[in-house]
């Protein structure tokens, strides 16, 4: 009966044994299953990131700003490499004091006199940089010269690619534009002109209608707000007239009214594949 009863506990002993084994077991397995699927959570967790790194990288553009720029967007850098290239631009002290308008967002500087008293807003200076699809930057540039007889706009272009610049023709730059291309009612003009032919061939040896028109009025392009776009613009020479009036010549009024109310701007776009601007 002892004997019995000895064999019985060691059988409930080694039961107990093997429960705790079972259990033992089970709460390791518990566990890897846990860590495993933490792991997995991980990892999928990381590869999402990875992809949602990267397809912010590809959809944000690069930092032009940086020392190493791929390309330099930012129209002050722009600026700068030209100005290290080529010189700096000299610009008429008689205009100043002059305001500034700095905007590196839309790749926008200018340099301007305020309005006065009988004077409009005078652009001394504008630059702009568009971006091209082949990952190079066209800068262009507007400067006011001034000598003994007037101010005037000079324009230029310049191509930037990574770490090098180059200019570029404004024949290369522009569509090709004619003064009575701004010209509303060129009959009106022409007649005007006609009217004092004689004179402007006889005292500037002009040969043409169409060569004093042209001298007349010489085109200049001013960049719009934020420089989206540019302006074409026909800027009044008065040269022609001063002349005119030293020999006794002068126009009336009323017909120098008709010539400038006939006048119109020009608005052209820049086309970013080809590099170039075009008429809207």
């Amino acid at each position: 009966m002892k004997r019995i009863f000895i064999l019985i506990q060691i059988s409930i002993l080694f039961s107990c044994q093997n429960n705790e084994q079972l259990n033992e077991k089970s709460v390791i397995e518990s566990i890897n299953l846990k860590a495993i699927d933490s792991t997995n959570a991980n990892f999928e967790d990381s590869i999402l990131k990875e992809k949602d790194s990267t397809s912010n990288l590809e959809e944000e553009e690069p930092n032009l700003n940086n020392k190493t720029p791929i390309y330099p967007v930012n129209v002050l850098e722009a600026l700068e490499m030209k100005d290290n290239a080529f010189g700096v631009d000299y610009l008429p002290g008689e205009l100043k004091p002059w305001d500034s308008i700095v905007d590196v967002k839309y790749g926008y500087y200018e340099l301007f006199k305020k309005p006065e008293e009988n004077f409009e807003k005078y652009i001394v200076k504008q630059a702009k940089v568009f971006k091209n699809t082949d990952s190079s930057t066209t800068l262009f540039l507007n400067c006011c010269e001034c000598d003994m007889q007037t101010c005037f706009h000079k324009i230029s272009f310049y191509e930037i690619s990574k770490d090098s610049i180059h200019p570029i023709l404004k024949e290369k730059m522009l569509p090709k534009l004619k003064i009575k291309d701004f010209i509303k009612d060129t009959n009106s003009v022409i007649n005007i002109i006609e009217k004092y032919y004689a004179q402007f061939h006889e005292i500037l040896y002009y040969n043409s209608v169409d060569e004093i028109i042209g001298d007349l009025f010489q085109k200049t392009y001013f960049l719009s707000e934020k420089g989206e776009s540019l302006i074409a613009t026909p800027e009044y020479n008065d040269y022609p007239r001063m002349e005119l009036g030293t020999y006794g010549v002068q126009l009336k009024d009323e017909e120098w009214s008709t010539i400038f109310s006939n006048l119109n701007d020009i608005e052209l776009e820049y086309d970013p594949l080809n590099k170039k601007f075009i008429r809207k």
